[in-house]
């Protein structure tokens, strides 16, 4: 595993005009936690522009009565913590919560997750928030 997260961050090194999103699903030991959260690397300030990003979208069509706020991530979060390209982690939800675990396991709902970390992500291009990615030469 420590090889395999290395052997990642050496990917991301390469490629400087990249942007890491790391989708996961959470679980806590008390059913009563639910909701989308962000987290981004401290490496790069547009990591925490585009955890802004994604958090209010999630919360505005997905999940209207989800407050969380963004993270940012410690080192136990390796690839966020040393990532020095836009950088977040999306955790969709919980596992150990029955409502949202049935609502996971739905395709009409994994759809809906994907169509808002993709908006979201065109929404940080078009901005410019990234400006490798934003130059016109670069598309």
């Amino acid at each position: 595993k420590t090889s395999d997260m290395h052997n990642r961050l050496k990917i991301m090194q390469e490629n400087g005009d990249a942007i890491f999103v790391s989708i996961h699903q959470n679980k806590f030991e008390e059913e009563s936690s639910w909701g989308t959260q962000i987290f981004y690397s401290h490496q790069n300030p547009a990591s925490k522009q585009l955890a802004e990003i994604l958090q209010n979208n999630f919360a505005a069509y997905l999940q209207p009565e989800n407050h969380r706020q963004i993270k940012q991530a410690e080192n136990n979060l390796f690839l966020l913590y040393n990532a020095e390209i836009p950088a977040v982690l999306v955790e969709c939800g919980f596992l150990s919560n029955q409502a949202e675990c049935a609502k996971l396991h739905s395709d009409e709902y994994q759809n809906q997750v994907a169509y808002a970390i993709y908006y979201s992500l065109a929404e940080f291009i078009q901005a410019g928030s990234h400006p490798k990615i934003s130059e016109p030469n670069s598309v």
